[in-house]
């Protein structure tokens, strides 16, 4: 299990596209994967707890969609991805909102989800960002760190430390 922040060494990543930063344990394993879709994720993962992770994603949006008002206030967008319909996300997935909160030009989810008997805690943070090179539109970046529900206690102050460490900057 990961040991607290504070016992922690951190690595500061700042993104070269959409400028922001964030801090993460230094001795978790960096690596980035694009999809098949061709989006880009990166991914932070720790030695100790291979189901302990966090990882960026960056999905374009509409031309239309220019800040996370766009999609709704924290609570729609919290209702609509996080807390999906039983309809919606298939038989034996449920989850459960912890808290979510607007700040700082992004939305912050805690949240538990059980997938079969799996139960995971994860802490998701929304932005927009500036689509890269000038291109129209803008990007949700969407920033997650997930754990079992088991670990999160070990991990918490983790979370809470690349949350707190979250912001934008100019390029």
């Amino acid at each position: 299990m990961d040991s607290s922040a504070a016992d922690q060494e951190w690595k500061e990543y700042k993104d070269p596209n959409y400028n922001f930063l964030l801090a993460y344990p230094s001795n978790y394993i960096y690596t980035t994967q694009t999809l098949s879709d061709r989006r880009v994720l990166n991914l932070f993962v720790s030695p100790s707890t291979p189901s302990t992770s966090i990882f960026i994603s960056y999905t374009p949006v509409r031309d239309d969609y220019t800040s996370l008002a766009s999609f709704g206030s924290v609570d729609q967008v919290g209702q609509m991805t996080i807390l999906p319909k039983s309809s919606l996300a298939g038989t034996g997935i449920s989850s459960s909102m912890v808290s979510s909160v607007s700040k700082n030009d992004a939305y912050f989810f805690d949240y538990k989800v059980k997938v079969s008997e799996e139960d995971k805690h994860l802490r998701t943070i929304f932005t927009m960002c500036d689509g890269v090179n000038g291109a129209a539109g803008k990007v949700l970046v969407t920033v997650t760190g997930q754990c079992r529900e088991e670990d999160y206690e070990g991990v918490k102050g983790v979370f809470d430390k690349v949350e707190e460490s979250f912001k934008k900057v100019k390029g």
